[in-house]
């Protein structure tokens, strides 16, 4: 039994002979034939003679096997090959008369006759040229594919030959009793070898057909080409060609228009035919629930139709119901179908009024623009095209499901292949569009050895200008907004584009800077005549051109028309930011907006917050700047004086008390030091005379008498509270001592009680070791 792999292998390569009906180029390559199939060359009518008479054969040995062979049994299997042979025979047959027919076209094929003049003419030319290159490219790709599947056929003849070797010498090998079956395997691996080459010649036949068709179409080519060598690529049109060519065209048109109005009738007496059917589905449904209505409310259910009738004559509405539909879909479709195709003809009418006007202005960025616009709309009726195919595909597909041999199965059957006859309509129609739209967008096309220097030169600058155009108003998203019209409501689409967010940019920019600008003015305005403290006036500053951005961003975008609610996307990631990146930001500049309003203190003041204590010398939007008497400036968060206990040493007052502490020794006469104490506050300048500085006996401690010296200093005058103090212990110091009052250190007594008196031996010094042997 042969090898089911095997089986499936010749299985396709039985296929493959029937499908491949394309030429492929020639190959050089010789190859191997059988020896019982090689022959000399013979002349055509010699090889018609002779692949008939294998043919003859082929079919005869067909005859004589039985049609009840078991698949996978040797009979199934030379049924199979031999079927494989007839199928190549009549391919190798067909290849040679389609040889011969070319022979003859090539022979009888009349000149080419001269151009008349004029744009129709010489476009219907250009259209018969198309058609030929069209029709050439077709044969060279069908070549091309051909020659790949000879080679896939030459190396199957090579496995066939080694594999009747193989089979040559089992036979040889094989004992007397299993001779008859190695010989049967020989036999059908002679006749699959047969098979495949009769498979491999007649595609090579089938090469050289198309080859000829090569030939002979590109002949004609060059003949078509020669005689439109003298005529101009791009003609004038003329206003009599231009006014025929309309003409017709309005013609055609007005013969879609009459077809329109012809289905719309028909669309009518579909739309009645479903309303009438309706009524009738209501009549049964109503007869139906008589019938089911007990007997004594039902006194004349003898004349009624039984329930099986009655559901039989709603399944013959519902399958009605369904034609009508598919009918009145069907109507539907013709109709957008030619309103599709009244479309195409004014793009067409489109078209040569636009090369009437290049006919009368010739300039290379028209031409050049003209060309873009041929090659946009070739694209799009490419699309167009590859989707009527796909719809062609779907209704055929649609026709070969329905199944049934009744009125109802054929008409539906039927309606499906007029709607795929349509759609081949609309193809054909949309073909012959993109076709001229082609030749045009060739005649008009300026080749880069046909402009000169300025020419480029303008064509890189319209594009240039198309390029950015096309960036400028791309469009990065859209929102939905209302407006107001008349009273009423009315939703709309904004598009925000690349331009409109450049507009606003540009906006903001120059009005922030104009607003600065403006800002600086006013500052120097209020400082140097109006005589505003500087830190004043460059914190509030600050915060109106804060705000003054905020006005220009939401102006900006109203004047690009960019409706604020194009940011509404962003609230999720607005709310994540504020509840998370953004939180200390937000909460620092509310914080500072607060101060601005309760101003709890100003710079200048001396403030303590923490375990920080200094000067405000700065307050922005977001921190304050606090110098410590060490002169380092720290950056406060506004939201930390809120949160915190904040003491402003200067918030009503600019005066500060502080104080000097000084101890005298027991027995010093306290008035003379209370008076020498207030002479030497007195006597320093930088202690304010008012309110009154006091000198106070503050306490008896444990080694002096205690005095504390207080006074007050201005802050806002630059006095500088540690020198005072340091000066005032100077001259504290120097009065004491000038009157012999000693100031107090501390000083311990240390009492000792013992039981019996101490005893004191006074003894003599013992010498150091180091000592031992020196005088």
């Amino acid at each position: 039994m042969l090898n089911r792999l095997f089986i499936f292998s010749l299985l396709i390569l039985h296929l493959s002979a029937h499908a491949i009906t394309i030429p492929g180029l020639p190959s050089t390559a010789d190859h191997v034939v059988s020896p019982a199939i090689a022959a000399s060359p013979v002349s055509d009518n010699d090889k018609t003679a002779q692949i008939q008479q294998r043919l003859e054969l082929a079919q005869t040995q067909l005859k004589q096997l039985s049609e009840t062979a078991t698949p996978g049994s040797a009979g199934y299997n030379r049924r199979f090959l031999l079927q494989v042979q007839i199928t190549a025979y009549r391919q190798h047959l067909a290849a040679l008369a389609g040889i011969k027919a070319q022979e003859g076209l090539a022979k009888n094929r009349p000149p080419v006759e001269a151009i008349a003049s004029g744009v129709i003419a010489l476009n219907t030319q250009r259209q018969i040229i198309q058609a030929n290159q069209l029709d050439l490219a077709n044969l060279s790709a069908v070549f091309k594919t051909q020659e790949l599947q000879l080679s896939e056929l030459r190396d199957n003849l090579e496995a066939g030959q080694a594999e009747l070797r193989l089979k040559n010498e089992t036979l040889e090998r094989a004992k007397p009793a299993d001779q008859a079956a190695a010989l049967e395997q020989l036999k059908l691996a002679q006749l699959q070898l047969d098979a495949r080459t009769a498979v491999l010649q007649s595609m090579e036949e089938r090469q050289n057909y198309t080859r000829v068709q090569i030939q002979n179409s590109r002949e004609r080519q060059e003949a078509l080409t020669l005689a439109m060598k003298d005529m101009p690529k791009t003609p004038k049109i003329n206003t009599e060609e231009l006014q025929t060519v309309q003409q017709r065209i309005e013609n055609q048109r007005q013969q879609v228009s009459q077809q329109i109005a012809s289905l719309s009738e028909a669309k009518q007496q579909w739309l009645d035919q479903i309303q009438a059917l309706s009524d009738q589905r209501k009549i049964i449904l109503l007869e139906k629930e008589a019938a089911e209505a007990p007997a004594e409310h039902n006194k004349k259910k003898a004349t009624r139709r039984s329930p099986a009738e009655l559901e039989q004559a709603l399944e013959q509405i519902s399958a009605q119901e369904r034609i009508n539909y598919l009918r009145l879909d069907n109507n539907s479709l013709r109709i957008g179908i030619l309103l599709d195709l009244m479309n195409s003809y004014t793009l067409e009418s489109a078209f040569w009024q636009m090369q009437y006007n290049l006919g009368t202005n010739k300039e290379t960025t028209d031409l050049d623009a003209f060309h873009r616009l041929t090659l946009k709309w070739d694209s799009h009726l490419t699309s167009i095209a590859a989707e009527i195919q796909q719809s062609i595909t779907v209704a055929q597909m649609e026709a070969s499901l329905i199944e049934g041999a009744d009125a109802l199965a054929k008409t539906e059957r039927q309606l499906w292949l007029d709607r795929a006859d349509a759609f081949r309509a609309a193809e054909s129609e949309v073909s012959r569009l993109r076709l001229l739209i082609n030749r045009w967008g060739e005649q008009f096309s300026v080749k880069d050895t046909e402009q000169t220097l300025a020419m480029r030169w303008e064509i890189w600058q319209d594009k240039i200008v198309q390029k950015l155009h096309s960036v400028w108003e791309f469009e990065i998203f859209s929102v939905a907004d209302t407006m107001q019209v008349d009273g009423q409501t009315i939703n709309i689409s904004r598009s925000v584009t690349v331009g409109k967010v450049v507009y606003a940019i540009l906006l903001i920019t120059i009005g922030f800077f104009i607003t600065l600008k403006l800002g600086n003015l006013i500052e120097r305005l209020l400082i140097n005549y109006a005589k505003y403290p500087e830190i004043i006036v460059r914190i509030g500053k600050r915060w109106l051109l804060a705000v003054a951005f905020i006005i220009l961003l939401i102006n900006s975008l109203l004047l690009v028309r960019i409706p604020l609610t194009a940011f509404a996307f962003m609230g999720g990631a607005i709310a994540i930011g504020l509840g998370f990146g953004m939180q200390t930001l937000l909460k620092n500049l509310i914080s500072g907006l607060m101060m601005i309003l309760e101003r709890p203190f100003k710079p200048g003041d001396t403030v303590e917050v923490g375990t920080l204590r200094g000067t405000v010398v700065d307050m922005s939007v977001r921190a304050a700047v606090i110098r410590d008497v060490n002169g380092i400036e720290t950056l406060v968060p506004n939201s930390t004086f809120l949160e915190q206990n904040v003491t402003n040493w200067t918030y009503s007052s600019s005066q500060v008390r502080q104080n000097v502490k000084v101890g005298m020794a027991y027995g010093s006469d306290v008035r003379l030091v209370a008076k020498l104490l207030a002479d030497d506050v007195e006597r320093h300048g930088q202690i304010c005379k008012e309110p009154r500085f006091e000198i106070l006996l503050e306490d008896f401690g444990a080694d002096a008498l205690m005095f504390g010296v207080y006074y007050w200093i201005d802050v806002n005058a630059g006095t500088i509270g540690r020198q005072v103090a340091s000066d005032l212990r100077f001259m504290i110091e120097a009065s004491l001592r000038k009157h012999d009052i000693a100031i107090a250190f501390p000083q311990r007594d240390v009492h000792v009680d013992i039981a019996q008196p101490i005893k004191v031996q006074v003894s003599e010094d013992a010498k150091p070791e180091n000592a031992v042997g020196k005088t």
